[in-house]
């Protein structure tokens, strides 16, 4: 039984803020942030696009018809455009009266973009512009053939417009702050399928039965980056929630896995539009699996996309659950969709956004434990991102490229500043906020200030405060906390300094949850703590507190130093009601190497209700393990039902795997064909310990050529093969698996292990020729492995990489090359 404990807070030391003092402040607007869309010159209200697509040619013809509004007056009309070869081009006012161009050069691309010519400056108002064009397109739009030997599959064509691809395949405003509608016709084989924002309201196919030409349309706004479709001769499977049709696009033979996968889908949607209070916003939603996908998925309005190879069947579903990604994916439908960031620099309004609500899917999915467990994950995730290239959340000054701000610090970062926005108004302010954010600017590009607003009129409060702090402020605190009883009285010291790199000097405000077992329950009190020092005390408690708990709902993204005895630390690990709470007691313990705190990690690995825990604990058990215990790491395996905390212990036994009875159970596991991908690579590792030379590589052939989900393990051979057995004869194998003819996963693992060779002149000829080759795949994924393989080997492959540069889009290659070019 949990209740909030009636007390009276007395302010020794610092200033104590209260939410009903916050509710009486002046509520006035939000920080300004930038992008503003009234700013563009060019704003476009409609795009109608009409492509004929040519898969042989990896290429396209198309008219791009738009309806455009100037802000402004042009002497120059200029949209954004890269490799466009433009064949035509017609300007006429809304009234249909053409707009003469300049002779001879009524055109030019110019960079990056398209400039256009008038006779005469344009005024402000309304035109229509008609672009007919051919694009080859090296980014935005992607053709996958089955075109080299060896391989058989499917061709398919997709798109990838976030941030700048729309611009690859036709001439636009490409700013995230220009929303529009659209409609779409292609023109693809009839045999195919095809997918795309908005409604199919045509399909017709041509007169000798080739060709179809399909049309789709989009009545609501979107920024161009969404702008999307999918088309090839993919098996389609349908299900429904709510009177909503499902689409899922996958290649023949995937149907099985397909189903596994997307299986949630309607769970997904249906707690997504009960938990914001706002319908699903689109006519369909579909998911299409395709090949070389760039990212794991992309949130393209009622359409997603995702990569084949993150589909997993039913005997991987529950050591690598797909329903991250689909909740991910879908939450985005909403956050990023439906409301989208105008400047990239708001960018967590997508994917901070994306990463809580998939949290919450997954509280909900399995259990409040669950998700404070994984909100510890949120927080270690934002800390290590920021550790690793500090920023604040939103920089109102400066510029970064654009991909800097596709990092931790928007993801895990901006979902931990949600949580802790969550506990600050709290649950029911909360879901009105949302709800009034997705209501107000629906189909609208806005500004972190926007959500400002909506959570300010929503509370009636003045949440100025929490959003200089967490979201325009730059890094966290690092919080101790010092409790004590005097008689029946809790006394509370709170000391808080900002990280080192943090960029914000002031003391973090944030509200400080406490909780504490009593006779009748726990018990509760929540503090404001707004100084870098703070003392309280909470009269009325228990005669003796066994422990406190700090921050329960983990709730504020901090690093936590909780200072008391150990005995209470062990009585939080073993007693306390908060996975928060006790994961900060294994914190603490894990460096304490003596009979209590080994005791203390042994009971919560075999018995904490929380399977994250559980695995944490087993992790820290690791360098206390010895040789006798063996018998109990096998019984716990055997009782273990987490999959995730079974590889833990897996983990653990793997380091007496030349014990006959662990072997065995490694062997088992191995060709037990129920058995998770993940958890073969673990024994394939545990019985190749016991190996070396000739008979070592004759085991991890086969295993070479082993299909496994996500490839592990394949990759898991060639690993152990080239750190055990780097010779001519392993050089021969993984150049093998390198080469054109295997699927772009197969050579992707094996260019990341052939750097062996690459640091040896005399062995790296061979090896670099197949580097180069994959340097200038159009293929983006094959292409990343190849450049993360060559950066380390500047003297073979500078020339190169400087050349790629020039061309490079795909952004985790251009950061790769900045950083290795920049400082070689």
């Amino acid at each position: 039984m949990r209740q909030l404990f009636s007390l009276r807070l007395c302010l020794i030391g610092g200033l104590l803020a209260s939410a009903a003092a916050c509710s009486q402040a002046e509520v006035g607007p939000g920080p300004s942030g930038t992008g503003d869309p009234q700013a563009l010159p060019v704003d476009v209200l409609h795009y109608d696009l009409d492509l004929r697509l040519r898969p042989t040619w990896a290429d396209l013809e198309g008219w791009a018809r738009l309806r455009f509004y100037l802000n402004q007056s042009q002497t120059v009309l200029q949209l954004d455009g890269v490799d466009l070869d433009l064949r035509e081009v017609k300007l006429h006012t809304s009234a249909g009266d053409p707009v003469p161009l300049q002779t001879p050069k009524a055109w030019s691309l110019r960079g990056p973009g398209v400039e256009i010519f008038p006779e005469e400056a344009l005024s402000p108002g309304a035109y229509q512009l008609a672009i007919r064009y051919h694009a080859t397109p090296k980014d935005g739009l992607h053709f996958v053939k089955p075109g080299e030997k060896g391989l058989n599959h499917i061709p398919q064509v997709f798109t990838q417009g976030e941030t700048e691809g729309a611009r690859h395949w036709f001439p636009c405003i490409d700013d995230p702050a220009d929303r529009s509608t659209h409609s779409l016709t292609m023109t693809v084989p009839a045999s195919w399928t095809t997918v795309a924002a908005g409604r199919r309201t045509q399909r017709k196919l041509s007169d000798d039965g080739r060709q179809v030409s399909v049309r789709w349309e989009a009545d609501f706004d979107l920024p161009t980056y969404l702008f999307t479709f999918t088309a090839g001769p993919f098996v389609e499977l349908n299900d429904g929630w709510q009177g909503l049709l499902l689409r899922y696009l996958v290649e023949p033979g995937d149907e099985e896995i397909a189903r596994a996968s997307l299986a949630t889908t309607p769970e997904v949607l249906a707690f997504f539009s009960s938990y914001t209070g706002v319908d699903f916003p689109f006519p369909q939603y579909a998911t299409t699996a395709v090949r070389d996908f760039p990212y794991g998925g992309m949130e393209n309005p009622g359409a997603t996309t995702i990569g084949r190879e993150r589909m997993r069947g039913r005997r991987d579903l529950a050591e690598q659950p797909s329903w991250p990604l689909v909740a991910h994916e879908a939450a985005h439908q909403w956050f990023g969709d439906l409301v989208s960031c105008r400047s990239w620099r708001h960018i967590w309004l997508n994917e901070g956004f994306a990463n809580y609500y998939t949290k919450l899917f997954g509280g909900d999915l399995l259990g409040e434990p669950w998700f404070l467990a994984s909100m510890v994950g949120s927080h270690e995730a934002y800390f290590r991102a920021f550790e690793n290239r500090p920023r604040a959340l939103v920089e109102r000054e400066g510029d970064r490229p654009v991909w800097e701000y596709f990092d931790g610090i928007a993801y895990s970062g901006g979902g931990s500043r949600l949580h802790l926005l969550r506990t600050w108004v709290g649950e029911e302010a909360f879901r009105k906020g949302i709800r009034d954010y997705l209501t107000r600017y629906r189909w609208q590009s806005v500004n972190t200030s926007a959500l400002q607003t909506a959570f300010e009129q929503a509370t009636q409060e003045d949440l100025n405060p929490f959003f200089e702090a967490w979201v325009y402020g730059s890094g966290y605190p690092e919080v101790e906390i010092r409790w004590s009883q005097q008689d029946e009285n809790l006394l509370i010291e709170v000391q808080q300094s900002p990280v080192a790199k943090s960029g914000f000097r002031q003391p973090f405000p944030f509200p400080l949850e406490l909780r504490w077992p009593a006779a009748d329950g726990f018990r509760e009190a929540r503090l404001w703590v707004q100084e870098s020092h703070s003392s309280f005390l909470i009269e009325g408690g228990e005669s003796r507190i066994a422990f406190l708990e700090v921050d329960p709902h983990g709730a504020v993204p901090a690093k936590w130093d909780v200072v008391e005895p150990l005995s209470d630390t062990l009585r939080r690990l073993a007693q306390g009601s908060s996975p928060r709470s006790r994961i900060m007691a294994l914190e603490a313990i894990a460096g304490l190497d003596n009979e209590a705190t080994t005791q203390a990690l042994w009971q919560a690995a075999e018995s904490d209700p929380v399977a994250e825990l559980r695995r944490r604990a087993v992790g820290f058990l690791r360098e206390r393990v010895t040789r006798d215990q063996v018998e109990r790491l096998l019984s716990d395996y055997g009782k273990e039902n987490a999959s995730d905390v079974r590889l833990a212990w897996l983990n653990l036994l793997k380091d007496f795997a030349d014990e006959q009875r662990v072997a065995r159970l490694f062997r088992v596991l191995l060709n037990e064909p129920v058995a998770g991908t993940q958890t073969r690579a673990l024994a394939l590792q545990a019985l190749a310990s016991d190996l070396q030379g000739e008979p070592l590589r004759t085991f991890l052939l086969p295993w070479t050529r082993q299909e496994s989900a996500g490839d592990q393990i394949r990759h898991q051979a060639l690993s152990l093969l080239v750190q055990n057995l780097p010779d001519l004869d392993s050089r021969a194998i993984v150049l093998a698996l390198a080469e054109s003819g295997n699927p772009t996963p197969v050579r992707r693992t094996a260019l990341a292990h052939l750097y062996p060779w690459l640091q040896n002149k005399e062995t790296a000829a061979p090896v670099a020729v197949t580097v180069r080759r994959a340097l200038q795949s159009r293929s983006f994924p094959l292409r990343r492995s190849a450049v993360q393989a060559a950066v380390r080997h500047l003297d073979l492959f500078r020339s190169e990489l400087e050349a790629l540069l020039e061309t490079e889009t795909d952004p985790f290659s251009r950061r790769m090359l900045l950083e290795a070019l920049g400082s070689g």
